[in-house]
């Protein structure tokens, strides 16, 4: 039993050369000798040359410029304050930030006694009562500069500190007391905090920008196949 119905729409493949094999050989027969066939062929034939002749027509001047600034708009109005993504996402830089960079107080010494396994390092406010440990680091012969890096602190006081040296018996002395106002590291951490949320929200408008802009694009391919 011959399936006129399936062979009608494989006609628009026979006319654009692409059909090959048994189901071109169907066609062909079918649209040579069938009558419903050569009527359908003929149908497929007007409709062909209507879609290949008309002339392309294009959308009104500024219809995509129009939907580019709402894209633009949308990806700005959209992307709030307080938009949960993007403080996450700024919060994770500004940790890996603050791991590479470590804007803190920072102390530097050089080792004066061999004998020196570690150095304990303390703190206290300006005062000088109640001192802290904070710390102790492994001494080590061969580095003949220290560094410690405080980043735990309150930007507004002034801390003292002091830096014990130890060996296998015990204390080998303590440094000169160093003392530093923590507002000097204000500015760093600052631009530390700013420079995160700048990159977390830029990267979050970013991808809304460039999903926004597939939307467009949909958009602009829905408008041009109207006017074609």
């Amino acid at each position: 039993m011959i399936d006129r119905k399936h062979l009608i729409e494989l006609i628009p493949w026979y006319l654009n050369g692409t059909l090959k094999g048994k189901e071109y050989e169907d066609v062909f027969d079918f649209v040579s000798n069938d009558p419903e066939g050569i009527a359908a062929l003929e149908e497929w034939k007007k409709l062909h040359h209507l879609i290949y002749t008309e002339e392309h027509k294009i959308p009104p001047p500024g219809i995509e410029g129009q939907i580019l600034e709402r894209i633009r708009s949308q990806s700005l109005t959209q992307l709030s304050i307080f938009h949960p993504y993007a403080i996450g996402l700024s919060l994770v830089i500004m940790a890996l930030l603050w791991a590479i960079f470590r804007p803190g107080m920072i102390l530097n010494w050089r080792l004066s006694d061999n004998q020196v396994t570690s150095f304990r390092i303390y703190r206290s406010e300006v005062d000088g009562s109640k001192y802290r440990l904070l710390d102790e680091i492994p001494a080590n012969a061969t580095i003949p500069m220290f560094t410690y890096v405080d980043l735990f602190f309150w930007p507004f006081k002034e801390y003292v500190y002091y830096i014990e040296g130890v060996n296998v018996t015990g204390s080998t002395g303590i440094s000169n007391v160093i003392a530093s106002p923590a507002l000097i590291t204000l500015p760093g951490q600052a631009a530390l905090i700013f420079a995160s949320f700048f990159i977390g929200y830029g990267i979050m408008l970013l991808i809304r920008y460039r999903r926004l802009l597939l939307i467009g694009d949909i958009r602009l391919s829905t408008i041009y196949s109207a006017f074609i």
